[in-house]
């Protein structure tokens, strides 16, 4: 399938295993230019190169903690620098995991009595803030241009809590991410630029 995007240049971040590896993958496949990033080093230079082989597409791998504003201005301008101007950028930060043994296992494990305060500002960090980042730092130069593409790989109980479920941090993180993604949407379409929020499901990728 020709989705019309070949030459464009696109950052995913999580993209060393998993969805993130997957989409970046399917990009590279489309033939876009691809920016990977996640905290490992090793990891994401190593999915580059397989990407890369993979594909015959351009793949660069870029470390950096998502969650720290520094990394991703450095992310973006590493990847305008080596390609141009971003065209799609796709956020892919997973959730935190505490105490999984104990209270079940997932993103943001645990119950509200007995998780520290500090892993809600955790996962707050990791599934908002991060993907307000990586839009803050791509969506002016898309506006400028008039075309551009953001992507929120989020989860579906941002449209319904999975209240029979342990994983308590998710079920009140991912709306407000769902509602970012909403706002982008709708003050980005004038321009050209779209917004989605891909709510996926159980996924059998190695975290699972």
């Amino acid at each position: 399938m020709d989705l019309g995007i070949r030459g464009r240049v696109a950052v995913v971040s999580g993209g060393s295993r998993g969805i993130g590896a997957a989409t970046a993958r399917a990009l590279a496949a489309e033939g876009c230019r691809v920016a990977i990033t996640s905290r490992s080093a090793e990891d994401i230079e190593k999915t580059a190169a397989t990407i890369a082989a993979e594909t015959g597409s351009e793949v660069l791998g870029v470390s950096g903690d998502m969650t720290v504003e520094d990394d991703v201005v450095r992310v973006v301008r590493t990847a305008v620098e080596h390609f141009g101007p971003v065209d799609i950028a796709v956020s892919n930060v997973i959730g935190h995991v505490i105490d999984a043994e104990k209270e079940g296992s997932g993103p943001g494990a645990g119950r509200f009595a007995t998780m520290p305060a500090s892993a809600f500002r955790e996962e707050y960090d990791r599934l908002l803030r991060s993907a307000w980042l990586l839009g803050r730092e791509v969506v002016p130069d898309m506006r400028r241009r008039r075309w551009g593409r953001l992507v929120n790989i989020g989860s579906g109980v941002a449209r319904e809590p999975a209240t029979h479920l342990p994983h308590v941090l998710p079920n009140t993180v991912q709306a407000p991410v769902a509602g970012l993604l909403r706002a982008y949407a709708h003050r980005l379409a004038p321009y050209g630029v779209t917004a989605n929020n891909a709510l996926t499901g159980s996924i059998l990728t190695e975290r699972n």
